[in-house]
């Protein structure tokens, strides 16, 4: 299975990964603290513009469950 998640910018290699928040109509973005990926359900309605002034990037990650 194939998900969408967020990460700092030029950081795949040691990804730092991040989560969306909105606040009235602000996209924030919050580090984890576990730095686990969070799968973005409809990463469709994120601007992307802002994301890349907030120094983030939508990646694809595919999940193996063992």
């Amino acid at each position: 299975m194939k998900y969408t998640t967020i990460i700092k910018k030029g950081t795949k290699d040691n990804p730092e990964y991040m989560v969306h928040s909105f606040v009235g109509d602000v996209v924030s973005l919050i580090d984890e603290d576990d730095n686990l990926p969070v799968f973005q359900p409809f990463p469709e309605y994120i601007n992307e513009i802002e994301l890349d002034e907030m120094g983030g990037e939508l990646i694809e990650v595919e999940l193996k469950i063992l």
